[in-house]
């Protein structure tokens, strides 16, 4: 402890409630530099141990299975978007975002399922990233490593769509009833010569109207 009365916890998340103690009595003591190294010392600590649980939604492929649901007109699709809750670390929104691309497998009761993945974005290879910028978040669906397995059947566009909308439900759900929740848009990277036409499903997200 030093004359303005902070400690050096080193910056250890476990060490918060310490840190916030000095952070007061330095408040008290009129300390200028100190008090501002507590008060960084404490957001730090804080961001890198906050842990939140979030309903994360994700497109599902249902392939080996008898379900099916239907989309557009008089058309079926062996997958679907569905909601689970997950435990995120790290900035918001943009880990958030990356939850939607994260590996799932369908838990199985009374039976036996061969497969092990059924996170389309992940099965198909196709990679989600997320960077806020100036209030404007940023997310990249990466095609370069991009391909739809035997067992899929579904075209790269409706693979696509599926994700870009897995992307928006998660978002509005987090968001829901905040006063502000920033601008998001969608791009397509890694295109070649053959997906270049997949471009236009890129867009911007509006969650308040």
């Amino acid at each position: 402890m030093d004359g303005c009365g902070v400690r050096d916890f080193g910056g250890s998340a476990a060490h918060c409630d310490g840190i916030l103690v000095d952070f007061l009595y330095g408040l008290r003591q009129g300390c200028g530099v100190r008090l501002l190294w507590v008060f960084l010392s404490l957001t730090v600590s804080l961001s890198a141990s906050v842990r939140e649980v979030v309903q994360v939604f994700q497109p599902l492929s249902f392939h080996g299975t008898d379900s099916a649901e239907s989309f557009g007109e008089n058309q079926i699709q062996q997958a679907g978007i569905r909601q689970s809750a997950m435990i995120v670390t790290g900035a918001m929104p943009e880990t958030l975002i990356l939850a939607v691309g994260q590996p799932s497998k369908l838990s199985v009761v009374g039976g036996d399922y061969p497969f092990t993945e059924n996170n389309l974005l992940a099965l198909c290879g196709i990679e989600v990233t997320a960077i806020m910028e100036d209030g404007l978040t940023v997310i990249s669906l990466d095609l370069e490593s991009m391909k739809i397995p035997e067992e899929v059947d579904l075209e790269v566009r409706r693979v696509l769509s599926l994700g870009i909308e897995a992307i928006e439900a998660t978002l509005r759900h987090y968001y829901q009833g905040a006063i502000q929740a920033g601008r998001f848009e969608v791009q397509l990277t890694g295109l070649s010569e053959a997906t270049e036409s997949l471009r236009d499903l890129g867009r911007e997200i509006r969650l308040k109207k």
